[in-house]
């Protein structure tokens, strides 16, 4: 196997489905995470919501220059999250997060 698939497998354990680190991935976290505890502030720590739009972030900029677009993305911006004020935002942010995985593994 060549370098490029053993490194998609492994972030593909690590993103969306595998157990092999940690025994579990992004995905299975995420999804049983609720609204409430994803946006709860413990002292000076970032939220769980924080942190999936800051990878997100990443994910999403990186995609766009396999897509053949500059990049645009910047550190001073990556914790520039929008409020999430419900369910429904996390949801979306969780759907984003992982369609950007799945689209970042299938470049790699």
């Amino acid at each position: 196997m060549n370098i490029s698939a053993n490194l998609a497998n492994r972030l593909r354990e690590v993103l969306l489905s595998g157990t092999f680190i940690a025994n579990t991935n992004f995905k299975a976290q995420l999804e049983d995470i609720d609204f409430k505890n994803a946006t709860k502030q413990i002292h000076e720590l970032n939220t769980i919501a924080l942190l999936t739009f800051h990878i997100n972030y990443y994910l999403e900029g990186v995609n766009a220059v396999f897509d053949g677009k500059d990049l645009i993305i910047k550190d001073d911006f990556s914790f520039d999250m929008p409020n999430i004020a419900s369910e429904n935002d996390w949801h979306n942010l969780i759907a984003k997060f992982l369609t950007n995985s799945e689209k970042f593994i299938s470049h790699v």
